[in-house]
């Protein structure tokens, strides 16, 4: 996951492994594991 200038979450698909991390810190519970990518979805844009 990475912020933008703007303030905008993402995740960062080349550095995605998969590890979960960003869904266990995030209280919005915002990122979803895509089985089928074995990464992150990207969240909706949130600026938390």
């Amino acid at each position: 996951m990475m912020k933008t200038r703007y303030g905008i979450v993402m995740v960062n698909d080349k550095r995605c492994v998969g590890c979960k991390a960003c869904a266990m810190a995030c209280s919005y519970e915002a990122p979803q594991f895509n089985k089928i990518k074995k990464h992150m979805n990207k969240c909706d844009g949130c600026l938390g």
